[in-house]
This record gives structure tokens, sequence and C-alpha cells, in this order.
């Protein structure tokens, strides 16, 4: 994998869910409540060789 494309999933893996977060406790201090449930894959926990990023 090259560096662009460690860097492209980077992006979507870690970034996406801080501004999804970030966009997301406007809202709920708006509103005075919410929750935030983030998941994460199982390949965590037991990676394969064929999706090494």
């Amino acid at each position: 994998m090259s560096g662009e494309g460690f860097d492209r999933v980077g992006a979507v893996n870690f970034k996406g869910v801080f501004l999804g977060m970030k966009n997301v406790l406007k809202v709920m201090e708006e509103q005075g409540w919410g929750t935030i449930n983030n998941t994460a894959s199982t390949l965590g926990l037991k990676p394969e060789h064929s999706v090494a990023a």
C-alpha cells in the first residue's frame, strides 16, 4: 500500500469519526441530550493479511 493510500484510509477511518462527533455534539448541546456510539471492525482484534491498512 502506498503512503497516499494509507493517508486516504486514515482520513476516512479516523478523521471521519472525529468530524462526525464534532458536528453531532453541536446538535446534542442544542437539544440538551444525546449519545454517541462509535463502532469498530473486528479486524482490530483479529487482523487479516489482505487488509493491511
